[in-house]
């Protein structure tokens, strides 16, 4: 039997995807005039002595790294203590203790400790790197900041941007240019960098051409709802050849393959539309190799579309289903399911449902939409990129 548990969302516990900056990095040094060429470091992989590039560090979160970033694990002092013993109960739920299994001490004095945490080897895929930043309050330690982290270069007065192969100007072996769309990290209000300095440091090996993207960091307060891609050229020493081409603005580096391989289908579920009435909720649960349930409790339904889920990886769901069943008095909304038990829930709308067959590159986003008791399902796809 396929157990269906049904996730709880609060109004105070939204997602959000934003890209925002780092703390204020260190080095400093003199900046290339021509914004847009390369500069190839030499030797490979250093900053060169004449000091034609800003002076590049690394930081993940509010840890500070040297660059180029070497071993981690020799970085900083292994943290002997027990980091559970420095969460109180109030910060343990949202502090996540198992993304991080190897603390090191960054910095530590009588009252206040910084420890940088990395995945247990047995963890694949992506690295999870972790911050966490403790004060002693009234003689007891407490949390406050920790997260989630990735490891960034840094220079002084500059951000970072990542960037992708141009699709409509791709590269090719005889190439000394390349074409790529760079997307700034840092918050920009949204806009792409004009009137600002964009600096693509070159690293140029016999096997690889490892671009980090700089970019001048913007001048007073700034909104973080996304930025857009802007074109930059980036010219290299020689032809490109069969070397790979890696953004190296991220630490561990990622390859940009071309032609790129096919993207993972992606799955995004967005709800809109009128709340139900109060001891009611709203109830959206999948099946396949991957199941699972939204529950919206009505009073905390929102009446403009609403990000909720977004699906990607070996696993997607296949079926989307949508109703409004009726919570008992007592104990409030059903907070996990299996089998027949879901099945059993109480309808008080008409059931809307729909079969999702991901295919590699392309984007499919559903809006489930309630207009009262009716419930129906909007479908857009488009390619993934």
């Amino acid at each position: 039997m396929v157990l269906v548990r049904i996730l709880l969302l609060t109004a105070g516990a939204g997602m959000v995807v934003a890209a925002c900056g780092l703390p204020a990095p260190t080095g400093g040094g003199a900046v290339p005039s021509a914004p847009g060429t390369s500069v190839p470091l030499d030797p490979p992989g250093q900053p060169p002595e004449d000091g034609a590039v800003p002076d590049l560090a690394a930081a993940c979160g509010l840890v500070p790294l040297d660059w180029p970033v070497g071993d981690l694990d020799a970085a900083f002092d292994s943290f002997e203590g027990d980091i559970e013993e420095l969460v109180d109960d109030a910060a343990r739920v949202e502090f996540d203790l198992s993304q991080a299994t190897r603390w090191s001490v960054v910095e530590e004095t009588s009252t206040e400790l910084l420890l940088f945490g990395q995945p247990d080897s047995s963890i694949t895929g992506e690295a999870h790197y972790r911050y966490a930043q403790f004060e002693l309050v009234a003689g007891d330690w407490r949390a406050a900041s920790w997260g989630g982290c990735r490891i960034e270069v840094t220079a002084e007065g500059f951000g970072i941007a990542t960037f992708e192969l141009n699709p409509d100007n791709p590269p090719d072996a005889s190439d000394t240019t390349l074409h790529v769309l760079a997307t700034e990290r840092s918050c920009a209000s949204g806009q792409v960098p004009s009137g600002r300095e964009v600096v693509p440091v070159v690293v140029e090996t016999s096997d690889a051409v490892e671009i980090i993207v700089l970019v001048e960091s913007p001048v007073g307060g700034q909104d973080c709802q996304g930025n857009p891609a802007f074109p930059l050229t980036v010219e290299l020493d020689g032809p490109l050849g069969n070397r790979m081409i890696r953004d190296a603005a991220l630490y561990p580096v990622e390859d940009r393959p071309w032609p790129p391989p096919p993207a993972n289908p992606v799955l995004s579920v967005y709800t809109a539309g009128d709340a139900p009435i109060r001891g009611t909720a709203n109830v959206v649960a999948w099946d396949g190799d991957s199941s699972g349930a939204l529950l919206f409790q009505g009073e905390r339904w929102a009446t403009d579309p609403t990000w909720f889920g977004s699906f990607e990886g070996d696993y997607y769901p296949t079926t989307i289903t949508g109703f409004v069943t009726k919570c008992a008095s007592e104990t409030g909304c059903e907070e996990e399911c299996e089998g027949a038990a879901c099945d059993a829930l109480p309808r008080l709308a008409p059931e809307c449902s729909m079969s999702y067959t991901p295919t590699p590159g392309e984007e499919t986003t559903m809006t489930i939409t309630f207009t009262g008791t009716t419930c129906t399902i909007g479908v857009d796809t488009n390619p993934v990129g």
